[in-house]
């Protein structure tokens, strides 16, 4: 499952408290694991982390914003929902 745009305004909220963010990257890391785009912007920021360089925290900081956009459209309707069709979640015994 790809994480919501709510991860990604997560981690925006707290941009300016480096450990904050490492330790949010790590959590949001274990929850979506198949989230190449959330694994690509840990590395990045890691990277950043060791450098220190300012130019890199804020083009992270614009994709953040980008991909804040993009999720909140793609989880709006289309085939990256988790679930096919969420009218039928409740007919399952035990799906709540």
């Amino acid at each position: 499952m790809l994480a919501s745009h709510y991860v990604f305004q997560s981690l925006l909220l707290d941009w300016d408290k480096d450990e904050k963010v490492k330790a949010e990257f790590r959590s949001f890391l274990l929850r979506y694991p198949k989230d190449a785009e959330l694994q690509e912007l840990a590395k990045e920021f890691d990277e950043y982390l060791k450098a220190r360089d300012t130019e890199k925290k804020q083009k992270l900081k614009e994709e953040l914003l980008n991909l804040v956009n993009v999720r909140r459209i793609e989880s709006s309707g289309g085939t990256q929902l988790p679930f096919k069709d969420r009218r039928h979640l409740g007919e399952h015994p035990g799906s709540r």
